[in-house]
């Protein structure tokens, strides 16, 4: 298999600070859902954005209800996905090109969510 071409001059390699990148992420979500801003993109631009509704699908997905959690948000299974990707530098995965493939399945599953809520053809 084919090793990782060490590319990027700067990289976050320890895992800590971007567990702490992704809490204080976190932090800031649900400050600004208690101060009333529950979605910058839907705020500014008047529609829902390709993440609306991951909240409730993670909230039916912890009481067992896999087809509530899809009718929520279906992307919701990428999160974790991504997270993983980031923690461990793009090495989800020891081939590069399953890494990509798996990165653009996640993107376009993203784009189609949101060309269908675009249109309404799908609702939250």
């Amino acid at each position: 298999m084919k090793e990782f071409p060490e590319k990027a001059k700067f990289r976050i390699s320890h895992p800590w600070i971007k567990a702490i990148g992704f809490i204080c992420f976190a932090a800031a979500v649900v400050l600004g859902y208690y101060l009333g801003m529950h979605c910058v993109f839907g705020s500014v631009l008047g529609i829902n954005c390709p993440g609306c509704g991951m909240t409730r699908a993670y909230r039916e997905l912890l009481h067992l209800n896999l087809a509530g959690a899809f009718r929520f948000n279906y992307m919701f299974w990428s999160v974790p996905l991504v997270a993983a990707y980031i923690l461990t530098d793009g090495h989800l995965f020891r081939n590069r090109a399953v890494n990509i493939a798996v990165l653009a399945v996640i993107g376009a599953g993203f784009a189609v969510l949101f060309v269908l809520r675009l249109f309404g053809i799908l609702t939250v």
